[in-house]
């Protein structure tokens, strides 16, 4: 299963300089080349294959100003898209991916649902695409803010976390009996929602 506007075989510039080695011990894939600069001249064509997943796509976030879409498969791969050229712009191995993505706003950040072995998550990754710092979090139903500075999760209790310390900055006062089903955080991050069994509960988010 592939997406619509996948290429499977496309010509672009020399790819820039940046991480083409093998699979690291991160699990990551090799990254594609940036999508060409239209103002630069081409030098030296190079075909780029464009591959696309190879088993059904379970989950999709895009960016806040839609340039960026995430996919994840049952494969157990994430894919980054480039929504005006078509281009793939990374690749990697995410087991568990398919439960879950968000962005923030400026997709600056990268939230997934992530497993070592299968596809049942045992985590929550948070990723910042400008660099790669990530840090790894309970496992749960996720919301990434806004501004991608924090991400809720529906831990028992739910807990708010810092995405750059990965440590927990509020707790939900509130007694939860029975499982977490899915939360959200309003725009402007100061309210939280929780599906807990067959109510909703909102929080705020400043002070639990």
């Amino acid at each position: 299963m592939s997406l619509l506007f996948v290429f499977l075989l496309a010509a672009c510039a020399k790819p820039a300089t940046g991480p083409t080695s093998p699979e690291g011990a991160d699990g990551a894939l090799p990254r594609c080349p940036n999508p060409p600069d239209s103002s630069a001249p081409l030098e030296e064509p190079q075909l780029l294959i464009q591959d696309g997943h190879s088993q059904p796509i379970n989950a999709l976030a895009l960016s806040g100003d839609g340039a960026l879409l995430a996919s994840a498969s049952i494969d157990q791969t994430l894919r980054l898209w480039d929504t005006r050229s078509g281009l793939l712009l990374e690749r990697m191995n995410a087991p568990g991916a398919a439960n879950g993505l968000a962005f923030d706003r400026a997709g600056q950040w990268l939230a997934y649902a992530h497993a070592n072995i299968g596809a049942k998550p045992h985590a929550v990754r948070i990723r910042r695409l400008s660099d790669e710092h990530q840090v790894e979090l309970p496992k749960g139903p996720f919301a990434l803010s806004a501004d991608g500075a924090k991400v809720a999760i529906g831990t028992v209790p739910i807990q708010v976390f810092d995405t750059i310390t990965g440590k927990p900055v509020r707790e939900m006062s509130a007694e939860i009996k029975g499982g977490v089903n899915g939360v959200a955080l309003s725009e402007d991050g100061t309210l939280l929602a929780a599906g807990i069994d067959s109510t909703v509960a909102v929080f705020d988010a400043q002070t639990g």
